[in-house]
């Protein structure tokens, strides 16, 4: 009933996942997707209303900018898709998160300076393609396997102070924006997106460990694997370590435990790799079929 009431709110929402073949393509960072969906699209359609009264309006090409934007999104899809690996990885995830809060604050800083130069109208179109390509990478379309972070690695699974700090400081940065520009309902779309980029860049950061799961094409595929007392978490082919974290532990001989998402027998089960040797070749999953 609440998704519907979402859908029914944000129409745009609606259609956005309409264009992904599976359910798992938004399932994990469901709030990172819903606000890039938005914070783009708004960012993308206000170019000409907000440089169109400019004093270089006359040199920018808001006849293109949508063409722009297409061209260059059709290029980076037919190239991420070639050389994405099998199994969604965790440090393009990073990246890709990154890309998309250096993209959102360029966007942000364009938008208060666009009266003063040229170059901060061209730079807003060059902000929005790269946003465009660090969603690409983030996403784990055209992946046979997606990642899966374990419950006490998700933002807002209880407390945590690197959750509220951050709420705090966006919810300052965007009371700043109220006094610097008239364009101030943007710049906090903007910021309230980036939010939620930096909260799951640090959880992804920060893990010890990942599960790697099989696509499903519908919620209802979903609800018939892996059930744990949170929900769903889908049909776990791969338990994940990170290296870089794991030697962090007080023991290094034991590992990271996944025991509050799955039982012991599917972790005795499914075993574990290491995520800087990850060999995918001797899983067994069914691939997706994305044509």
């Amino acid at each position: 009933m609440e998704r519907r009431l979402i859908e029914l709110l944000t129409p745009v929402w609606y259609w956005f996942k309409r264009a992904f073949k599976f359910y798992t393509n938004l399932r994990p960072f469901e709030y990172t997707h819903f606000s890039f969906c938005h914070s783009f699209l708004f960012t993308a359609c206000l170019f000409e209303p907000l440089f169109r009264k400019t004093k270089h309006a006359e040199f920018l090409p808001f006849n293109r900018i949508f063409l722009i934007i297409f061209v260059v999104g059709l290029c980076l899809e037919k190239f991420i898709i070639s050389t994405k690996p099998k199994a969604q990885c965790l440090n393009h995830v990073i990246f890709g998160l990154f890309g998309m809060i250096i993209s959102v604050w360029t966007l942000v800083g364009c938008i208060i300076a666009r009266q003063f130069s040229l170059i901060v109208g061209l730079l807003y179109i060059l902000a929005l393609c790269f946003f465009l390509a660090s969603y690409s990478m983030f996403s784990n379309v055209s992946t046979d396997l997606y990642l899966v972070l374990p419950l006490e690695n998700h933002p807002f699974f209880g407390i945590k102070t690197n959750v509220v700090l951050l709420g705090l400081f966006y919810l300052a940065v965007s009371i700043v924006t109220f006094l610097l520009t008239e364009k101030w309902p943007l710049c906090c779309l903007l910021l309230f997106s980036s939010f939620f980029f930096s909260i799951d860049a640090w959880s992804c950061f920060f893990t010890k460990s990942y599960f790697l799961c099989e696509h499903q094409r519908h919620e209802s595929d979903l609800l018939r694997t892996n059930r744990t007392p949170n929900g769903p978490i889908g049909r776990i082919i791969c338990h994940v370590i990170v290296r870089r974290n794991s030697r962090k532990m007080k023991n290094s001989m034991k590992l990271p435990s996944p025991l509050n998402r799955v039982s012991r027998t599917t972790v005795d089960q499914i075993g574990f790799q290491f995520d800087d040797m990850l060999d995918i070749r001797k899983l067994q999953y069914r691939e997706p079929e994305y044509l």
